[in-house]
């Protein structure tokens, strides 16, 4: 069976990335799950996500922000697990500036936060991307909300198999549809701004004009950065189906 939205008890936002329009093909079902946080994850998800063909959790997250999920997957499934912090340089070098813009000025956060992870992400970049090309079987790879960090990657995966820019800025659009009630999601906008809970077209926009203008593609970006030419191969091979 295949599915766009993934029925999950314990998460929001889980989603495939199969489906979309290429040349001569389609994007590869069963491949790539994009998803939010799994800390409710139940051994029946687990389950679901095994019985579809996952067979790697990559976590994109930072470890402060990982809870029990860890041991659940460990414990209740073969599911192979690797974190990798895609922000953690970002907030390294700017963790106060970023705390003062997400206050005052949460859309400029976004779009400039969106576009450091091309810039001053590389290392965590190369080592997701190197990731993925090793895994064997279907990724479900994921963020706290599944929008930010989660789709960046869903955007530089779908434009490396040669999606079309609306179909990327629209798999990324629906985000907010699905993790809006979400409670987390619901006290983050009170704590914060619900601006950080909007994915709103403008920023994915963005991303791919500066993609497109800076790095002519995923592609280049990912050769740029130095994942080599067999790892992509191997990454649009997960990817397309003919």
């Amino acid at each position: 069976m295949k599915y766009i939205h993934i029925p999950l008890e314990g998460a929001y936002n889980v989603r495939e990335l199969g489906g979309y329009p290429i040349n001569n093909g389609v994007t590869s079902f069963n491949s790539f799950l994009r998803g939010d946080s799994l800390e409710e994850i139940t051994v029946k998800d687990l389950k679901i996500l095994e019985e579809y063909g996952i067979r790697n959790i990559l976590d994109l997250r930072g470890e402060i922000e990982i809870g029990d999920e860890l041991k659940i997957i460990r414990d209740n499934s073969n599911l192979k697990y690797k974190q990798i912090s895609l922000f953690g340089d970002i907030e390294k070098a700017a963790s106060e500036d970023i705390t003062k813009m997400i206050v005052e000025n949460p859309e400029e956060f976004l779009i400039e936060i969106y576009i450091a992870a091309l810039n001053e992400a590389k290392s965590a970049m190369k080592e997701v991307f190197d990731n993925i090309a090793k895994c064997k079987g279907g990724i479900l790879f994921h963020c706290t909300d599944g929008k930010d960090r989660t789709g960046i990657i869903s955007a530089l995966l779908l434009d490396l198999a040669g999606v079309k820019k609306s179909d990327i800025i629209a798999n990324y659009q629906i985000t907010h549809t699905y993790i809006k009630e979400n409670p987390k999601v619901k006290e983050q906008a009170k704590q914060y701004s619900e601006e950080l809970t909007y994915s709103k077209p403008k920023y994915m926009a963005n991303l791919l004009n500066y993609l497109e203008k800076n790095y002519n593609n995923t592609e280049s970006y990912l050769e740029k950065i130095g994942v080599s030419k067999e790892n992509i191969r191997k990454i649009k091979q997960k990817l397309i189906t003919i």
